[in-house]
C-alpha cells in the first residue's frame, strides 16, 4: 500500500510524539484564513498555502520526509497571525 502524503508545516513540537501543524496546499486559495509562504532549499524554491482553520496536533509518526524549510519572515508572520487569531485579536 503507498503512503498518502500531505506536506505540513509545523508550527511546534509538544514533545516527541506530537507536534502543532499546518497542513499546507499548493493550489491558489483565496480568503483570509490562508496564508502565503515560500519554502524549500536553496535550489529548489515553493509556494504555498496554509489555512489556519486547520491548525492541529498530528503525531510524529506520520512524519514521512522532509521536503524544505520556510521562509524565515513568512515563518514568523505566519506564528504571529496563529497567536492572533487564538487570542482573539486576529481580524
Amino acid at each position: 500500500m503507498r503512503n498518502f502524503e500531505r506536506p505540513v508545516l509545523i508550527l511546534r513540537k509538544i514533545n516527541n510524539k506530537q507536534f502543532f501543524g499546518i497542513p499546507v496546499t499548493s493550489k491558489d486559495k483565496k480568503g483570509e484564513f490562508y496564508i502565503k509562504f515560500t519554502f524549500g532549499n536553496d535550489k529548489n524554491k515553493n509556494e504555498g498555502k496554509v489555512c489556519l482553520s486547520q491548525v492541529r496536533v498530528f503525531s510524529t509518526k506520520r512524519l514521512l520526509r522532509k521536503i524544505g524549510k520556510a521562509n524565515s519572515n513568512d515563518f514568523k508572520n505566519i506564528k504571529r497571525t496563529v497567536v492572533d487569531f487564538f487570542s482573539g485579536e486576529y481580524e
